[in-house]
């Protein structure tokens, strides 16, 4: 969901099992967070998103799996 206020789940499918690593940057590029980083097999994930300790604003989410990468933006809103 975007935006997001309070906790989240990012959901994604592989088509293949990989290498996974699911991280968050800040608008300035840099990292805050890393939320997945391990082999996953084939199918869908759920992944939850804590957003504990980051103020409001724009922030890059960057799945990297198996040689691809697919990256995203996301708003983060209240709890500052």
């Amino acid at each position: 969901p975007n935006p997001i206020k309070g906790n989240a789940v990012i959901e994604y499918s592989l088509k293949s099992s990989a290498n996974v690593r699911l991280s968050i940057y800040s608008a300035d590029g840099r990292l805050v967070r890393i939320l997945a980083d391990e082999f996953q097999n084939a199918g869908k994930h759920n992944v939850p998103f804590n957003r504990e300790n980051l103020s409001s604003g724009e922030y890059l989410y960057l799945l990297e799996a198996g040689g691809s990468s697919f990256k995203g933006m996301m708003t983060l809103i209240g709890n500052d």
